[in-house]
């Protein structure tokens, strides 16, 4: 879980560097790629992955506060982007 929010922020930071180089697809598809990496570990949402079962994993309160921040950045990112 610790690896897919470190990564997702890996993708982000990715991202923000492609949109700063005006590389702006490339830019789209980290942020993809990070809510992608982050899809499975929200608990408000239905896990596409069936092992992690319907609940997903449990998450620590910072660990919850990563995962959020890093989806709304994404997501605003996105949307600046297109």
């Amino acid at each position: 879980m610790e690896k897919r929010l470190q990564e997702a922020q890996l993708y982000k930071e990715e991202g923000n560097q492609r949109y700063r180089e005006g590389k702006y697809r490339d830019a789209v598809s980290r942020y993809h790629r990070a809510l992608l990496q982050l899809r499975g570990l929200d608990p408000s949402l239905p896990s596409p992955l069936p092992n992690l079962g319907p609940q997903g994993p449990a998450l620590t309160p910072e660990q919850e506060n990563i995962l959020h921040t890093t989806q709304t950045d994404c997501y605003n990112n996105l949307a600046v982007v297109k």
